[in-house]
């Protein structure tokens, strides 16, 4: 008796509940055959090929995470370069940050150094001034 893979089928399902797909209508679009979805989402196959895997990915651009082995999900490709985009975004505002506050320490010890030497040239001056 097979064991029943509830990760794969529960991903399965939620693909065609989030993408509003019936099984024929995944395997009309994916590819795979409408046998091997049933197989799937009735959590008889432990664990899909690897070609009916990339066949899902590509021809509904989505990418499957399998980070984590008791779950797995999925992201839509444009949802990920979204997701990119907005990374890039906070990165360079970040970068920008770091150029302004390294421009301020610039500034800033520029100045220590112009009152470095205008404490040595008033020290001076008193030298002198209490010389005479």
């Amino acid at each position: 008796m097979a064991t029943i893979n509830t990760k794969w089928k529960k991903l399965f399902f939620e693909i065609m509940q989030d993408f509003r797909l019936s099984q024929n209508d995944l395997a009309k679009i994916s590819g795979i055959q409408q046998s091997t979805i049933n197989r799937i989402t009735r959590g008889l196959t432990k664990s899909p090929y690897p070609a009916t895997i990339k066949k899902l990915e590509q021809n509904l651009e989505i990418c499957i995470n399998f980070k984590n082995k008791d779950e797995l999900s999925y992201i839509k490709q444009n949802d990920l370069m979204k997701r990119k985009s907005v990374d890039d975004l906070l990165f360079s505002q970040i970068q920008q940050g770091i150029n302004i506050l390294d421009e301020l320490r610039k500034r800033l010890n520029y100045q220590i150094d112009d009152l470095k030497i205008s404490y040595t040239e008033l020290i001076n001056s008193l030298k002198e001034y209490s010389n005479d």
